[in-house]
């Protein structure tokens, strides 16, 4: 039990030195001048403006209520995209861990599960990114601007709604993956995943009602869909696989 705890912690320790490097060059790079130096030119506030200027419609406007809310949405961004990017050593470590209490078979499954669960995730982060959360601020901002009010959005607030539409789409992206990866280790039967669709169905429904900020339906409705398919996916992907294959 001890030394799978001191695995335990080198595992995490290992991954977070290269989070929390990848977090202080995002911190306090300048793009510009290319020293690590704090300034307005640092690469996570690059990151944020690019993502105010992609996603926000011309006439709303950022709300600052304290001037330490700009130091706090530099320090989200760059410990976001930190993950983002250590996101592949992480996975390498805990799956690194785990193939040593595996047998030959968990051990391919794990492993082949590793390149496809990136790529979802990030797919998934690109659709909130380009689709999801773009269409929402703009369906959203219909009903405001029938009142001829000014629109503010303040600067926490907005950061916190993207970072965290853009990572719980990116984890809901990996449910083939996942579905397929239990599937192939032998924990679930592949008829597990269509006998129950209908409370999976509920589930997704549930989620994506609880992470979109609009209360029409509207945008639940645009994440769902694409969660639905990928359900059915993990379904295909597991359907024949069989424990040791």
């Amino acid at each position: 039990m001890v030394q799978e705890l001191d695995e335990i912690r080198k595992t995490l320790f290992a991954w977070l030195i290269v989070f929390f490097a990848f977090a202080i060059f995002l911190f306090f790079f300048n793009i510009k001048k290319g020293l690590p130096v704090f300034s307005t030119d640092s690469i996570s506030l690059t990151l944020f403006q690019k993502i105010y200027s992609d996603l926000v419609p011309k006439d709303i406007k950022l709300l600052i209520t304290n001037p330490f809310n700009v130091l706090f949405v530099q320090i989200q961004v760059s410990l976001f995209f930190a993950f983002l990017l250590s996101l592949p050593v992480f996975l390498y470590r805990v799956t690194s861990y785990l193939s040593s209490a595996l047998k030959k078979e968990e051990k391919k499954a794990l492993k082949m599960s590793i390149i496809p669960s990136i790529l979802l995730f990030f797919t998934g982060c690109l659709f909130a990114y380009f689709f999801l959360i773009p269409f929402t601020l703009r369906f959203m901002n219909i009903y405001v601007t029938s009142f001829e009010a000014a629109t503010y959005f303040e600067i926490n607030e907005f950061i916190s709604f993207v970072l965290a539409l853009i990572l719980t789409s990116g984890l809901a992206f990996t449910l083939p993956i996942f579905m397929r990866t239990l599937s192939s280790l032998g924990l679930i039967d592949s008829a597990f995943w269509i006998r129950n669709f209908k409370y999976s169905l509920i589930a997704i429904v549930i989620f994506t009602a609880i992470i979109t900020p609009d209360g029409t339906g509207v945008t639940m409705l645009m994440l769902s869909i694409p969660l639905i398919s990928l359900y059915l996916l993990g379904w295909l992907l597991s359907k024949g696989v069989s424990y040791g294959t």
